[in-house]
């Protein structure tokens, strides 16, 4: 038996044999870096606000790694009115509102890693009476909002949905 076991040991090609098992392994490392090369680039989206004295502001930041591609992003108020843009939710009320910015629809567009997009944003002086009326009136409006971002990263794949309340506005509702 023993014989038999060194005769056919003897006969295999040992190169082709190493050379099949290091294909196997760097078939396995390549599986092994693409994942790790997927996962280095993966986007985090944050919807943060700003609410102060002198600015008012909503924010799509992307804290990842990797490119942010923005599928769908809408805004629905709490009677379920769905809008493109938060400035669409402000009426003839505000026609004479100076906002500091506001971006409109912005589905198909990439965000890189470290940026920020304003969505919307009110600046003014907190000692001018008509601004703090406005500033008042804006964060009542923000207050029944609910940001909805879809996105994706670079090679296609949906990252998790990001749903954020603007309730944080109302806090100072009196």
């Amino acid at each position: 038996m023993v014989q038999q076991i060194q005769d056919v040991l003897s006969r295999i090609d040992w190169g082709v044999v190493i050379g099949f098992v290091a294909l196997v392994f760097t078939a396995m490392s390549l599986q092994i870096q693409r994942k790790h090369n997927r996962l280095s680039v993966k986007p985090i989206a944050i919807i943060s606000i700003g609410d102060y004295e002198n600015e008012l502001a909503v924010y799509l930041q992307n804290r990842g790694t990797g490119p942010l591609i923005i599928k769908n992003l809408f805004f629905t108020d709490q009677s379920g009115r769905k809008e493109k843009a938060l400035i669409d939710f402000f009426g003839s009320d505000f026609m004479d509102v100076l906002w500091s910015t506001f971006i409109a629809d912005i589905d198909g567009w990439a965000i890189l890693p470290g940026e920020t997009k304003t969505l919307i944003k009110l600046n003014g002086d907190p000692s001018d009476e008509n601004f703090a009326v406005v500033r008042e009136k804006v964060r009542k409006v923000l207050a029944t909002i609910q940001v909805e971002l879809h996105y994706q990263d670079i090679y296609g794949n949906d990252m998790p949905e990001k749903i954020r309340r603007l309730d944080f506005f109302a806090r100072h509702a009196g």
